[in-house]
Formats: C-alpha cells, sequence, structure tokens
C-alpha cells in the first residue's frame, strides 16, 4: 500500500552546488599545516637537545673509560721500565752489563760525553 505524502516544494529555489566546501578544506588544511609547523618548531629543538645530552652521556663515559686504560697503560709502563724488571729480562735474553770502560769508549764514539 503505497500512500503519497505531499512534499512542500518552493517552484522559487534552485538547486546549485555547494561552492564553500573547497573553502571550508581550504582552512582545515591551513590549519593542520599551522598545527603541524608549530609542533615541528617546538618539539625539534627539544628532540635534538635530548639527542645532544644522550651523546653527552657517551662521550663522557668514553672519556671515563679512556682514562682508565690510561692509567692502566702507565702502571704497565712503569712495571717495564723498573730497573729490576729490566734486570730480569736482560738476564732472561741473556745480556750482560758491559765493563763501565767498554760503556765509555762506546759513548765517546758516538758522540756523547
Amino acid at each position: 500500500m503505497d500512500v503519497a505524502i505531499p512534499r512542500p516544494t518552493n517552484r522559487f529555489l534552485v538547486r546549485q552546488r555547494d561552492r564553500r566546501w573547497a573553502q571550508a578544506l581550504v582552512s582545515v588544511l591551513l590549519i593542520a599545516v599551522c598545527l603541524l609547523l608549530a609542533l615541528t618548531l617546538i618539539g625539534w629543538p627539544r628532540l635534538r637537545r635530548i639527542s645532544l645530552h644522550y651523546d653527552l652521556i657517551k662521550f663522557q663515559s668514553d672519556v671515563h673509560r679512556l682514562e682508565q686504560r690510561e692509567k692502566e697503560l702507565i702502571l704497565r709502563l712503569q712495571k717495564w721500565q723498573d730497573p729490576a724488571t729490566l734486570a730480569l729480562r736482560a738476564s732472561a735474553l741473556g745480556l750482560e752489563q758491559p765493563h763501565p770502560a767498554l760503556a765509555h769508549t762506546a759513548l765517546i764514539s758516538r758522540g756523547e760525553q
């Protein structure tokens, strides 16, 4: 059973295309771009500062590690330069102390006094 429902009509209205949607889309896109730009300008320096802080912490740990390594190497060098250690190594290699007169003549022949 189809019942016809009368609709109100207005003879003076003419259907037209909505031309404001383009303006609304441009406005929304412009606001989005401005918001994205503001967030980038605020967030980027903070992100760089955090990144630099992590780099600084890494470099400080590297410096500490290298200072420890330097101390170890200095102690090792001092141990190897110790006269008692040098004497033990020389005797293990079969080296002997030169006669004092021969040592003096060797220095003179090289031009040292």
